[in-house]
């Protein structure tokens, strides 16, 4: 019927103080008043949905029937619940959205499942690191995460997405990617979680496209690319950036300046980061300083052989198909940029798999320093105790928790000194080792090789350059092994001739017979398949600590945590190395005492025997400590576990000039200290030996320890005998 007018239908009296209708048209007017006989039938007039309603429906549409009322999406997207639905939940409904709404690995473990490539339903089985990174999502303000190709970060921001909007209220959520067809991907993973939710979980849509979402909590996702023209004139609570490594250095750059300072305005903002590495730009700035610590951001770097199958063999594969600048790129989370690293992939790999948690720990004798100082309350109030910038190795932080010191560890710290004046200025680092003993067979890690035992490879169909590089692989491993083992034995023959004379006799006396003889010998006590490698545990960084306080500081971790008679202190003599050796020496802090012996001792150029205390980098000295660096992380010499590190270990590198050191806008503090640590590693120095002495329980060591232990004896007896006279 087409409109009717309203005087068609009906007759208006306006002159009298109440109006009548009175009905002159042949049809029956609409009374939309609804007229029950009793109240049950009122209560069934109502369209409450229930979970047994949806079913209904479900079984309808299954049987072709139609539907009084739709619970979807438009009335026909069975798989999206239309916005505003009056809904009765059940008891188990509610502690169910009570318990996700909490815990979003129990709704992911519980709830979550995505369509198969086969067009099957499955629930989604989180990785470890997956289960990491939700928990950084749910918990930090701003997250970053470093990873390789193909890991399935798209699955797990969709998994955080999906939870999002379905128990957050009022966010408006921006997905930008290198490319738009990135966002939508996320968006799109995020709307399968959604369609195989259970239909009491559903958010309900207003919105449901390729491009955006918006549902009857409030919360809507929108998608972009990553520009600073995707977010003008919108207010965004969480803004998720994909592949940021990826688009201009300049226009990613733009987009974070911009984005930003909303973000941190808003109490419920965040801003979610994930990128594969791609050289210098934005993503690499905010990675850089987020694992030093400085822009708030909670770093999570994803490694490729976190993702299960993939192992040696695999990764040989990927090298010979991509090479290693490639691959180093695309799946080792390596920042390839105008410097390369001089340390191989293979000993970057090894460092990565042994990554471990730094912590702080609250040891009482180091947090008092500077009320020792009497410094004015102003400048005390204002700065730091140094003791707050130290973190240790988790397994260390047990250990300092239930003994409280590390005195039964053979030590070395090498330090970097900073100008300690905060803002822009230079980092002072104390990095801290100690000896352990390592089979020398497990120093050359042969995985990456093709055609090792521990990687299969079909040779005999390998072109002829990749035989030559094969070739050329095993000669270097077996070069590598007979370096380490020539070194040892070099130290055992500089050992046996340091030994004096006297020494040699009492040590003879020490020994009855030929069977006691052998078991002291030197060949049994330094066996050529035994070595000692430096493991990191603990490092302090700091631009804010004096050289003073720094000496001091150091003065106090020898006295309460360390054994001063099993330390050595490695630092550079250049720039602050003269101001620092004297506050460490000549002030004296609760009366502790560092004995100039406790200084590592390094052979001056003048003279080739004459020694000093501290290192000196010279022009000419530096490649020369450079090349023993590379070799001693190589060999796993020095075993570093502290990501930071690794992370200046990446970059540090030959620049254009033909300097060592990290690209312009990069630190390598942190990198110099090993440099240091491994120039003091040398066979021929005399402190590095005393310290392998030591770790090793070798025979001049217990000569001394038994020549003490007969004065302490002789002593007694003097005592004694003056007793007696008396």
């Amino acid at each position: 019927m087409s409109e009717i007018e309203a005087d068609d239908i009906c007759q208006v009296q306006v002159n009298k103080p109440q109006q009548t209708i009175k009905q002159t048209s042949k049809f029956r007017v609409f009374d939309p008043r609804v007229k029950f006989k009793n109240d049950d039938d009122k209560e069934s007039a109502k369209i409450i949905w229930s979970s047994e309603s949806v079913r209904l429906a479900y079984q309808a549409i299954d049987e072709g029937l139609p539907l009084v009322a739709s619970p979807f999406f438009k009335g026909s997207n069975i798989y999206v619940r239309r916005a505003n639905l009056l809904y009765r939940y059940e008891d188990f409904e509610v502690r169910e959205i009570v318990k996700c709404g909490i815990d979003i690995l129990y709704y992911a473990d519980t709830y979550v499942q995505l369509m198969t490539p086969a067009g099957r339903k499955m629930h989604v089985t989180l990785r470890k690191y997956q289960r990491k990174i939700l928990r950084a999502y749910q918990k930090y303000k701003y997250v970053i995460v470093l990873t390789g190709r193909q890991i399935g970060k798209t699955t797990t921001t969709a998994v955080f997405l999906s939870w999002c909007v379905t128990f957050k209220r009022e966010m408006t959520i921006a997905v930008l990617g290198d490319k738009r067809d990135t966002s939508m991907e996320n968006l799109n993973k995020t709307k399968d979680i959604i369609y195989n939710l259970p239909f009491f979980l559903k958010p309900g849509a207003y919105v449901w496209n390729s491009m955006s979402v918006a549902f009857d909590t409030g919360c809507k996702i929108l998608t972009g690319s990553c520009s600073k023209s995707a977010l003008v004139g919108k207010t965004v609570h969480i803004l998720y950036l994909d592949e940021l490594a990826i688009p201009p250095a300049k226009q990613s750059k733009e987009l974070v300046q911009y984005a930003l300072p909303t973000i941190n305005s808003l109490p419920s903002g965040k801003c979610l980061i994930t990128s594969t590495p791609s050289g210098d730009n934005i993503f690499k700035e905010l990675w850089l300083g987020a694992i030093n610590g400085i822009n708030g951001f909670h770093a999570i770097q994803v490694n490729w052989w976190d993702v299960p199958g993939r192992d040696d063999k695999w990764k040989s594969e990927q090298l010979a198909i991509l090479g290693e600048d490639a691959f180093n790129e695309q799946y080792n989370c390596v920042f390839l940029s105008g410097s390369r690293s001089i340390i191989a992939s293979f000993a970057i790999d090894a460092i990565a798999r042994r990554l471990a948690d730094y912590k702080f720990v609250d040891i009482a004798n180091l947090s008092s320093l500077l009320r020792y100082m009497k410094l004015d309350p102003d400048r005390r109030q204002n700065e730091r105790e140094p003791y707050m910038f130290l973190k240790w190795h988790k397994d260390i932080v047990k250990k300092l928790e239930s003994v409280g010191n590390l005195k039964d560890e053979v030590i070395v710290m090498t330090i970097d000194i900073g100008e300690g004046l905060g803002g822009d200025s230079d980092d002072s680092i104390i990095n801290i080792f100690r000896l352990v003993k390592q089979e020398i067979a497990d120093k050359v890690d042969d995985t990456y090789l093709p055609g090792s035992d521990n990687v299969d490879v079909d040779y005999d169909n390998f072109t002829d350059e990749q035989r030559a590089a094969f070739r050329e692989a095993l000669l270097f491993a077996q070069q590598e092994v007979e370096t380490e083992q020539l070194r040892h034995k070099q130290a055992i023959q500089q050992l046996k001739d340091l030994e004096d004379d006297e020494l040699e006799d009492e040590f003879a006396d020490m020994v009855d017979d030929d069977s006691s003889a052998e078991s002291y010998s030197y060949d049994n006590e330094f066996s050529d398949s035994v070595s000692v490698a430096c493991e990191q545990i603990g490092i302090f960084k700091s631009n804010e600590t004096s050289i003073k306080v720094l000496a001091l500081f150091v003065q106090f971790l020898t006295h309460y945590v360390f054994d001063s008679e099993k330390l050595k202190i490695v630092f550079e003599r250049n720039k602050y190395g003269g101001e620092f050796q004297s506050y460490l020496l000549l002030e004296r802090a609760r009366n502790i005492v560092i004995e100039y012996e406790n200084l590592a001792q390094f052979v001056t150029r003048k003279d080739g025997v004459e020694t000093v205390a501290g290192i000196s980098i010279t022009p000419g000295t530096k490649p020369i400590y450079v090349r023993a660096y590379k070799d001693a992380i190589e060999a796993n010499r020095i075993l570093v576990n502290h990501l930071p590190t690794e992370q200046q270990i990446q970059v540090f590198g030959k620049q254009k000039n033909g300097s060592y050191a990290a690209p312009a806008g990069l630190h390598d503090d942190i990198a110099m200290t090993l440099v240091h640590l491994a120039a003091f590693m040398d066979e021929r120095n005399i402190d590095w030996l005393t310290l392998v002495d030591i770790v090793l329980s070798g025979p001049a060591q217990r000569a001394r320890k038994a020549m003490e232990l007969e004065d302490t004896k002789f002593d007694e007896d003097d005592d004694d005998d003056i007793g007696f006279g008396l």
